[in-house]
């Protein structure tokens, strides 16, 4: 058995290099997420932040874990926690929480205001076929807007000038004609859709031969109601934050709270960090207001898909660890084959064995990755898929050795089978680089 595991002719100088420069590449990989954290200090300067979705099918960039009593006795007051969960390797930024207490009529906002109203007035001319235009900041709990502009001479009328509102996500609105004032009235269910921050307005003149004097109020409505909206700093990689609501309650009763939280989330492995998308996450939480006061510790549960996540990378790295075994027990290079027969009394079983072993490795890997977050992209199918059949090819010339040194030689058997593993390990490399989650850190180009 010995004579027919051999070293692989002797090999050229430069031969020995490159397989050396493979090996030492792929232990500096298997080590380089340890090092992860000083690597990203020195190149993060360089990188554009971006999005994630691209990458992952039915992506979910946080876990929304309510931290709330489920019953609560009559007249007490409380604490509505939601735990926001960020178990990825992005940012979440641009946080918003709103609460919604619609369908809880026995439990009230102890924060609550009452309805106030911010009116801002712009008076001016606009000349013939022109356009005239301005911003109001639209702030977090603004519940309606209203747009109002009229001719300042009524006797001056005649229908030439249009209102437009746009939104500070593209949204846009333009105005009804009442009497004789342009008028847009944009409701709370639109703001929440919209977003909060700065509306655009534009008066458009369609006249011909004279300039017109106008007014224009906007009216922002900012109300107490069962609508509770905040903002949240942002969450790093691999933390949490809460955000706590100070609630009281009113009679007895079951009462559901509804939240929604959106946010952004930026990887540092994608192009353009001004594309990236806002995600939301929303639930309820059931409450039941009466006689006893009832808590539990929330639970904390990986999802399905979030877990072969995990499995599929455990994998990827057992794969590699064990190739490499694989490699340097198959008695290749005769240094570390006359090294390890002194130490190992079956070299050439343990070969066999891990190497069926990274087969299946290698396979779990690409199923787990698919069936999970993976599912409906191409994102690292092509490299992937190359070694994981050549690692098939590769125990195939191992299994069919016989039949195979009978037709070609032992000679010829030996190199396409050496020179096969070294491919493995070169893709393996390039596959872990480009396109591996836990060496994002290392694609400085992108």
């Amino acid at each position: 058995m010995n004579s027919i595991l051999e070293a692989v002719p002797p090999l050229s100088k430069h031969q020995m290099i490159v397989i050396y420069t493979a090996i030492v590449t792929v232990f500096l990989i298997l080590v380089s997420p340890l090092l992860s954290p000083v690597i990203s200090a020195v190149i993060e300067p360089y990188w554009d932040a971006g999005q994630c979705e691209e990458c992952h099918s039915s992506f979910q960039p946080f876990n929304i874990i309510p931290d709330s009593p489920t019953g609560v006795p009559e007249g007490q007051e409380f604490d509505y926690k939601l735990i926001i969960e960020n178990p990825w390797k992005h940012d979440i930024r641009d946080i918003q929480v709103t609460i919604d207490l619609t369908n809880a009529p026995n439990i009230i906002n102890l924060e609550a205001v009452a309805d106030t109203t911010v009116i801002e007035d712009f008076d001016g001319n606009i000349g013939a076929g022109s356009q005239v235009s301005g911003t109001v900041e639209v702030d977090i709990g603004a519940s309606e807007i209203l747009f109002q502009m009229y001719y300042v001479d009524p006797l001056l009328f005649t229908g030439d000038l249009n209102l437009e509102v746009i939104g500070p996500n593209g949204g846009s609105w333009t105005s009804d004609l009442t009497d004789t004032t342009e008028v847009i009235h944009i409701g709370q269910d639109e703001i929440m859709e919209e977003g909060y921050g700065e509306y655009s307005w534009a008066i458009t003149s369609e006249a011909s031969f004279r300039a017109v004097e106008y007014h224009l109020a906007s009216t922002i409505i900012i109300s107490g109601g069962p609508i509770i909206i905040a903002e949240m700093d942002d969450i790093g990689s691999r933390e949490e934050a809460t955000i706590e609501f100070h609630l009281g309650t009113n009679g007895k009763g079951d009462n559901e709270i509804s939240y929604i939280v959106t946010g952004e989330a930026y990887h540092d492995h994608s192009e353009d960090e001004t594309d990236a998308d806002t995600y939301t996450v929303d639930g309820r939480s059931s409450i039941n207001v009466g006689d006893e006061y009832v808590y539990s510790k929330p639970g904390r549960s990986i999802s399905f898909s979030t877990g072969l996540w995990y499995v599929g990378r455990i994998m990827a790295f057992a794969t590699t660890i064990l190739f490499l075994i694989s490699f340097m027990t198959g008695g290749s290079i005769l240094p570390v084959k006359n090294w390890l027969n002194g130490r190992i009394k079956n070299r050439v079983k343990v070969h066999c064995t891990v190497s069926k072993v990274v087969v299946l490795t290698a396979l779990v890997h690409l199923i787990v990755l698919y069936a999970g977050l993976y599912s409906g992209t191409y994102k690292g199918l092509f490299l992937g898929s190359t070694s994981l059949i050549l690692i098939i090819v590769l125990g195939a010339t191992g299994a069919f050795r016989k039949k195979i040194v009978e037709r070609i030689g032992e000679r010829n058997w030996r190199r396409i089978h050496f020179w096969i593993s070294i491919s493995v390990l070169v893709i393996v490399v390039i596959h872990a680089v480009m396109e591996g989650t836990d060496l994002a850190f290392l694609r400085f180009w992108e």
